[in-house]
């Protein structure tokens, strides 16, 4: 079977949460944000066509002439999970029911640097892609009506024995397991915060895995320095608009660029 599909998982960038703002013509009305800006924003449904057809992932497949698989879409999180860690738990603990995807893939790209909550025995369970993964949505998660109690203990007993160094070192276990496992799909890490680069583990099996980042301290070092995120582009940052948090994802034209790097990567694989 040819290999024509690219797994993306990652955190918000790789769905392309942000660009709404750039491009939703709502969210850049004077009626709108003379009301002042509340960030996070519900995630409208029809914002989807923002994300699905200007984020890095589209434009790469497109270069290539590959399939895009992503992950954090409605239809596929379910099957995949909502964030690397749990991707790569899904693909090494559910191999034979992915079968049919990963006989499809030739790639699976990871946007790696931040810390998730992802516990195998809640969010590896049925139904546990509706649990909270980041700091935002546990805390929302813990203030909600009717909260699951279990959930609730074991997400404060997670924040309280929080250790990023073994965090990062299960997080690398997985990972040489995957490309052990399985050899024809190639792994590319996106190093989006320089948290990642602090325990990196360096193996010969991930040596040519990541993005190269240059002067860089990260990817969003890189787009912080060129002014390539949201709250650079967008109108209701640029303003004399009340918000209480800038948005600092990838803009439009930040998105275009790290597509780039990925695809020159690919390239000379």
């Amino acid at each position: 079977m040819e290999r024509d599909t690219i797994i993306f998982s990652g955190q918000s960038n790789t769905f392309g949460l942000g660009l709404e703002w750039e491009l939703d013509d709502e969210l850049n009305s004077e009626e709108y944000l003379s009301k002042g800006i509340k960030i996070p924003i519900p995630r409208h449904n029809h914002y989807q066509k923002y994300w699905k057809q200007h984020r890095w992932t589209k434009l790469v497949c497109e270069e290539l002439g590959l399939k895009e698989y992503n992950v954090h879409d409605e239809e596929n999180r379910s099957i995949m999970g909502a964030g690397a860690a749990d991707t790569l738990w899904h693909i090494i603990k559910r191999t034979n029911e992915l079968k049919d995807i990963l006989d499809k893939t030739k790639y699976i790209v990871l946007e790696i640097g931040y810390i998730r909550w992802w516990d195998e025995n809640l969010h590896g369970k049925d139904g546990g892609d509706k649990l909270p993964n980041t700091g935002i949505e546990i805390d929302e998660y813990l203030n909600s009506k009717n909260p699951n109690k279990e959930v609730v203990a074991a997400a404060i007993n997670w924040i309280g024995k929080y250790d990023a160094k073994l965090f990062w070192e299960e997080t690398y276990r997985n990972l040489i397991q995957f490309q052990t496992d399985f050899p024809d799909i190639k792994i590319i890490l996106i190093p989006w915060s320089s948290e990642i680069l602090k325990y990196q583990l360096y193996n010969d099996i991930l040596k040519d895995c990541y993005i190269g980042v240059g002067e860089y301290e990260s990817i969003s070092d890189f787009l912080e320095v060129n002014k390539l995120k949201v709250y650079h582009k967008a109108k209701a940052f640029n303003g004399n608009y009340e918000y209480n948090h800038t948005d600092d994802h990838a803009s439009v034209e930040g998105h275009i660029k790290i597509a780039n790097m990925v695809i020159n990567h690919i390239k000379k694989l």
